[in-house]
């Protein structure tokens, strides 16, 4: 018979604790482990969701932080067929219309993977970096996943929205060490055990309004640099935040930020100061006088190539021209970015882990 933990006895209390509305959704049924050793170095080494990355995600660029003109509607049917939101050009990309049935496996086999390494290792005792690495890769993972279930389509709001109690963000799907659990109970986990804001900037959530997508796994000897990179790419973006001109005293957030306010005890003041940390010296300038945080920035559009439309050429033609003359114009990236041929690699542990040390 098993021992009751502390852990599973203050998640129960806080179960009985919360009010009823929205307990369920709130909630973790399980507290997953944390007792780092800031000594240990051990490493996971991702092969195969690097393999994966590298050969699919388009990185777009930086923003020059400017709205584009309005989107014009095809002329043969007078609607808009592309994304007309601001931010309808920025942020990475994934090649998801080139995914084929052996692929997608390959994604599933991966996630499996990452959640059956529960079981293998013990997870909870690797230094902080490599444990925030391994919770931020399984998480992406299952975003990844659910994208690939039901793509095409154009929105993902009603599946990551933290605002929807109901939503696949809280679907307890996932088995970790015999507890269910889900993305909300993974960024939970990271919220409460690392101090630093900057975990926020790991969630991929399928959506051009949120942090980047990387196309490379993290890894706990660069995970930190690698999300100051996200920072300051959302920070200094359209779908992050913007200042309508010098002198103006609100600063528009994405809403992206409210599920981490708990980051930001002083709301405003703490925001404001986060946003100036990694802001530009051009966006700094519009900041200086700002004194109110307005979260109206909104862009739950998929962060493909053809906004959810791969099938449709003549409704994305226009979209996906303006796309790539955008990503030209920037002079980030040259040449075009194919799926590599990717094995089915099935769910062996031992092709995605690599202990140094060993055991």
């Amino acid at each position: 018979m098993k021992t009751v933990s502390k852990y599973a006895i203050l998640a129960a209390l806080a179960v009985l604790m919360t009010p009823a509305v929205n307990a369920t959704a709130m909630v973790p049924n399980t507290v997953l482990p944390f007792d780092p050793d800031p000594y240990s170095t051990k490493r996971i080494a991702y092969t195969t969701l690097n393999k994966i990355l590298r050969g699919s995600v388009l990185k777009v660029g930086a923003s020059d932080h400017r709205r584009p003109p309005p989107l014009v509607p095809e002329v043969l049917h007078l609607i808009h067929f592309g994304n007309p939101q601001a931010s309808r050009f920025e942020g990475n990309r994934v090649r998801l219309h080139e995914y084929k049935g052996r692929h997608k496996q390959t994604v599933y086999d991966v996630r499996d993977a990452l959640l059956a390494l529960g079981d293998k290792l013990p997870i909870e005792n690797y230094n902080k970096s490599e444990q925030l690495a391994y919770w931020l890769n399984l998480h992406n993972s299952i975003v990844f996943a659910k994208i690939l279930e039901i793509y095409p389509t154009t929105n993902v709001k009603r599946l990551f929205s933290a605002e929807r109690h109901n939503s696949f963000f809280y679907s307890r799907e996932f088995s970790w060490r015999g507890n269910d659990i889900s993305l909300s109970d993974i960024q939970n986990h990271a919220m409460d055990n690392w101090d630093s804001p900057l975990v926020i900037y790991g969630f991929y959530l399928g959506a051009i309004g949120t942090p980047n997508i990387r196309d490379r796994a993290f890894s706990g000897a660069s995970v930190y640099r690698d999300l100051a990179s996200n920072a300051v790419d959302f920070v200094n973006s359209v779908r992050g935040t913007y200042v309508w001109g010098r002198g103006n005293r609100k600063l528009h957030v994405s809403t992206f930020y409210r599920n981490f306010a708990r980051k930001f005890p002083n709301y405003d003041e703490d925001m404001i100061a986060h946003i100036r940390q990694f802001a530009k010296p051009a966006h700094k300038i519009r900041l200086e006088s700002v004194e109110i945080v307005d979260a109206d920035i909104s862009d739950w559009h998929v962060a493909d190539i053809y906004n959810g439309r791969p099938r449709s050429v003549a409704a994305s033609a226009r979209y996906v021209s303006d796309f790539h003359l955008e990503i030209r114009l920037r002079r980030f990236r040259s040449g075009v970015v194919t799926i590599e041929e990717l094995t089915n690699f099935g769910n062996q542990i031992e092709d995605i882990i690599e202990d140094i040390d060993g055991k």
